[in-house]
């Protein structure tokens, strides 16, 4: 990471390994600290408040995730909770919508920080190709410096 401005992460684990991803981060933020450089970290939506079901989180949502996300889904928020506890590195946490898919390039999108955003038939959904936009989005202004947000449709 030496010599660069910005690093962007987006490293996932396999099934049955989701645990590892903290450590990966851990090692991803401290290499950033030394380095000196802002790094986007590509985590999951796990973290995100859902719509009128406060106090509730898409993890923490009963009714909300297939049992075979969960695993997966615990792994984001021990990776969220990991970075938002970080002090020594200039973070950004990004958070795709329930649903991140191949699909169009369609260049309309809203972004939050911390809900879940959901369309009016309550679908919550970005394609990766505009999820890859939002992230270039952030790379450039740099909006969210140790904060998180959320993009969807």
């Amino acid at each position: 990471m030496a010599g660069q401005d910005l690093a962007i992460s987006a490293v996932r684990t396999p099934a049955g390994r989701e645990g590892e991803i903290v450590a990966l981060t851990r090692s991803i933020l401290d290499a950033a600290s030394l380095a000196g450089l802002r790094v986007i970290i590509i985590g999951g939506a796990a973290r995100l408040h859902m719509p009128d079901r406060s106090p509730h989180t898409v993890l923490s949502d009963p009714d909300f995730l297939p049992e075979s996300i969960v695993p997966t889904a615990r792994a984001s928020m021990a990776q969220w909770e990991l970075c938002s506890s970080d002090a020594s590195a200039n973070w950004t946490y990004a958070s795709p919508s329930a649903l991140l898919q191949p699909g169009e390039r369609l260049d309309v999108f809203r972004t939050d920080t911390d809900n879940l955003i959901v369309d009016d038939a309550g679908n919550s959904q970005i394609s990766m190709e505009d999820f890859a936009i939002a992230i270039l989005d952030e790379a450039q202004s740099a909006k969210f410096l140790r904060a998180a947000f959320t993009v969807g449709y």
